[in-house]
C-alpha cells in the first residue's frame, strides 16, 4: 500500500496491489489515529471500493498523521485480515499514477453520491454510468475541467432525470484519451 499526501489540496492518494484471491468483491478501507501496527476497530471504517485507489480528504489536521489499512472481501463478505498499514510519506505531492483516477463517497449510495476523479493535466473529460449491461443511462459530466482533483454529485438518476433502480453500475470516466472505470451501487 502507498499513501501520499497532496499538501496544495489536503488530499492523500492511496493506492495497493490486488488481493490474490480470484473471488474479490470490494475492498474496505480503514482510516483513523492509532498504532499502524495494531489491526483497525470497525469503527475506523473509512470507505469501500471496488478499484485498487482511493483518495482521503477528510481527516482532521489536529491529529497525527492518520494510518491506512485495506483489506479484502469476498463474494460472500467474508473480509480478510486488514493488511499495509501505514502512514502518509512526504513523497512527491502528485502521483505519478494512475494518470486517472475515478473513486465514490459514500459507495454504496441512497439517494448521491460525490464521484471524484484526478486528471493529471487539465483538459476535456467524460463521465459516464452503465447499467449492468452495459448500456450508458447516464451523461454525469462532459466538459472541460482543471488539473487536479475535481468532483461531480451523482443523484442516481438516468439521463431522463428517473431514478434508476438499486444496483451496480459502471461509472466510466473518458479523458486524455484514457478510460478508466469504477462501480457504484445504488440502494433504494
Amino acid at each position: 500500500m502507498e499513501a501520499i499526501p497532496d499538501h496544495a489540496t489536503g488530499i492523500t492518494w492511496l493506492s495497493w496491489t490486488a488481493s490474490d484471491s480470484s473471488d474479490v468483491d470490494h475492498y474496505c478501507i480503514y482510516a483513523g489515529p492509532g498504532d499502524c501496527g495494531q489491526p483497525p476497530s470497525p469503527g475506523l471504517l473509512w470507505t469501500t471500493t471496488t478499484g485498487l485507489s482511493a483518495q482521503h480528504d477528510d481527516w482532521n489536521p489536529d491529529y497525527d498523521a492518520p494510518c491506512y489499512w485495506v483489506s479484502a472481501v469476498d463474494g460472500a463478505g467474508n473480509e480478510s485480515e486488514a493488511t499495509a498499514a501505514l502512514q502518509p510519506t512526504d513523497a512527491p505531492s502528485v502521483p505519478d499514477r494512475p494518470r486517472l483516477e475515478v473513486s465514490t463517497h459514500p459507495n454504496p449510495f441512497n439517494p448521491a453520491t460525490t464521484v471524484r476523479f484526478f486528471l493529471e493535466k487539465g483538459g476535456r473529460a467524460r463521465l459516464t454510468a452503465h447499467d449492468a449491461a452495459g448500456r450508458k443511462v447516464a451523461t454525469l459530466a462532459d466538459a472541460t475541467f482543471p488539473a487536479g482533483v475535481n468532483e461531480v454529485r451523482w443523484d442516481g438518476r438516468d439521463r431522463r432525470g428517473l431514478p434508476l433502480a438499486s444496483g451496480l453500475y459502471l461509472l466510466v470516466l473518458e479523458a486524455a484519451g484514457e478510460r478508466v472505470s469504477a462501480k457504484v451501487s445504488v440502494l433504494k
